[in-house]
């Protein structure tokens, strides 16, 4: 048995009216799908829906938590998001990208984002080639002082016998800073995302997203 994510989202409103279109969405699925012997990867796989008092922020954390703590094939969660969509075409001076609200400051940090993940894509690769290319066959593990045979490092550049790092300090620091700079990053983005939301929280539609798994 497979699972396929299901999910719609309606305007606010009591749970009475997300158990309607609950059913209406199953009602549909079932005249669009058929019942596939109940391996039909929608809602008429699942029995119920499961109520949360939860909100969020935006779609993508709902989503995610939707999908965390629905029942696989049982149940499906409904919880309460904030949502700017409807923004775009409203001609508020706001940007969206790709749906997502956003500043020059989020898409300069964004920017970084990418371009630290390259640096630090391009900085393993060099690593592991500097490690499984030398010239001498074997390379020594400072750990447990085993030699070992370069054509069996794997990809992790741990040493087979003890798992210790088969790096030198110099590569371990570099990869540590990269590392640091990417989680600081990352916080920003966090920071600014949450700083951009909030400043423009009285503009936000809430919304029910109803999503969890089907059978397939």
């Amino acid at each position: 048995m497979g699972t396929s994510n299901i999910e719609f989202d309606i305007p606010d409103g009591p749970r009475s009216k997300v158990e309607s279109a609950f059913k209406a969405q199953q009602r549909q699925d079932a005249s669009n799908n058929g019942s596939r012997e109940g391996y039909s990867g929608d809602f008429q796989t699942v029995s119920s829906v499961d109520f949360h008092s939860k909100e969020f922020t935006d779609y993508n954390e709902a989503h995610d938590y939707c999908l965390d703590n629905a029942e696989k094939w049982s149940t499906v969660v409904a919880v309460k998001y904030k949502c700017f969509n409807h923004l775009k075409k409203s001609g508020k001076a706001l940007k969206f990208i790709s749906g997502e609200l956003v500043s020059n400051k989020l898409l300069t940090l964004k920017e970084r984002l990418v371009n630290e993940k390259l640096a630090d894509s391009n900085l393993r690769d060099k690593i592991t080639k500097g490690i499984k290319e030398a010239k001498s066959k074997t390379i020594g593990c400072k750990n447990c002082n085993s030699q070992v045979n370069r054509k069996y490092v794997k990809q992790v550049l741990c040493c087979p016998v003890c798992s210790n790092t088969l790096m030198s300090p110099t590569a371990v620091k570099q990869l540590k800073n990269k590392g640091d700079k990417l989680a600081d990053i990352n916080k920003q983005i966090k920071e600014e995302t949450n700083k951009l939301k909030t400043k423009n929280s009285k503009l936000a539609k809430t919304r029910w997203l109803i999503a969890g798994w089907g059978a397939s």
